[in-house]
């Protein structure tokens, strides 16, 4: 994390061979083969001896990814949740108070203090391009609005395929955006809950808000290869997050929430569409899953709903339901991060992608956003002066 952080904000993203010369220059050549090109099973199981502390560790490299533990690669997916450490400890996180649309609202509180003027309900239907530079956006109600610089926080594909269209943009960039891997593999449960499940590892006076189901890297692996061959994984690794146990606000006095985040099942089904049936199916295996550590489940949830990679795509405009826009396994890294121009201007002037798509990547962190701010403000900085 030393050596990579101060990359993530410099003004170009870097190459995987300037990546790989910082290691060098740092004295720990080994690291980078180990973290950028190696597997969460080779990283660990040279260091650790205990399946329970590979299982733990590499967890959050299978999280949203199209691969497993031993998929080449997969060490720096769990690396790159340990950048930009939340409240000053690496691979700690914690809850927003009040859910996840907390920060969505200080977001929108700072900007309007700013004078920003936030519309809502306001669907993109076109970017504008005129000879290769960005100039507005129509609306699907056919309004237009004109600008010096736009910013873009959906992802690549509609960023660029959707928005802008093919026949603005250059052939091999296009193909690029194409081939980029966006098919979610992770589903959620979001449960409303009576009281809260018993865990049979958790000692009695502990209550848990966040508990994590993954015995082995083996057991990790039976789960990708049945994603793989287009199945939901008959035994998925998890993680159970109570919210409310933190934070009350989040479910009625005396009541609790759960949101169960699961792995792996795939956007494609080989035998199928994810209907009503496919997620009840999904939801069974979840439920059976978790009563091996808590035999009460079924009989605390009064309530609950199953989204599918689909559904995540339907509701919140996110391509295959990836939640990083893009898998994060080189070479979809650094100057790499899909098609090298994500974060930048290339291949349309004046139009930025500011979300997960870019450089360096998802994760609750801001840093894609705050890279394309700098961008922009520099780049009205220089249209500036130059109409001076």
């Amino acid at each position: 994390c030393d050596i990579i952080e101060p990359m993530l904000l410099t003004p170009t993203p870097p190459s995987l061979a300037e990546v790989k010369d910082g290691f060098a220059a740092a004295g720990r050549p080994e690291l980078y083969a180990d973290f950028i090109e190696g597997s969460i099973r080779d990283l660990l199981t040279t260091r650790f001896e205990s399946d329970v502390i590979q299982a733990f560790l590499g967890l959050t490299g299978m999280f949203g990814t199209n691969g497993g533990p031993d998929t080449s690669g997969s060490a720096y997916v769990m690396a790159h949740h340990l950048f930009s450490a939340t409240t000053g400890i690496r691979g700690q996180a914690g809850y927003v108070r009040g859910g996840m649309g907390g920060i969505a609202d200080a977001l929108a509180a700072a900007a309007k203090k700013q004078g920003a003027v936030l519309r809502t309900n306001a669907e993109a239907a076109r970017i504008i391009v005129e000879d290769g530079t960005a100039k507005g956006v129509v609306l699907t109600n056919g309004e237009m609005i004109f600008a010096n610089v736009i910013l873009s926080n959906a992802d690549p594909k509609v960023t660029y395929l959707n928005l802008v269209g093919h026949e603005q943009l250059p052939s091999g960039f296009a193909d690029a955006v194409t081939s980029v891997q966006m098919r979610g593999q992770a589903l959620k449960v979001n449960c409303a809950i009576d009281r809260l499940p018993t865990f049979a590892c958790v000692p009695g006076n502990v209550t848990p808000a966040r508990v994590t189901i993954c015995p082995s890297l083996d057991y990790a692996a039976a789960a990708w290869a049945d994603a793989a061959a287009g199945r939901m994984s008959a035994r998925p690794f998890m993680t159970l997050h109570m919210q409310s146990v933190i934070d009350p606000s989040l479910a009625p006095a005396d009541k609790h929430s759960l949101t169960v985040y699961a792995h792996y099942f795939p956007y494609d089904l080989a035998d199928g569409q994810w209907d009503d049936a496919a997620r009840a199916r999904a939801a069974d295996i979840i439920f059976t899953t978790i009563e091996d550590h808590a035999p009460d489940i079924r009989d605390v949830v009064t309530k609950f709903e199953v989204m599918a990679p689909p559904d995540i795509e339907a509701r919140f405009a996110m391509t295959g339901g990836h939640q990083f826009q893009g898998d994060m396994l080189a070479p979809n890294l650094f100057a790499g991060r899909g098609t090298n121009g994500f974060c930048d201007e290339a291949p349309v002037a004046g139009l930025f992608l500011c979300g997960a798509g870019g450089h360096p990547g998802g994760c609750i962190w801001g840093i894609p956003g705050q890279r394309t701010a700098a961008q922009a403000i520099q780049a009205l900085s220089m249209r500036s002066e130059t109409t001076k």
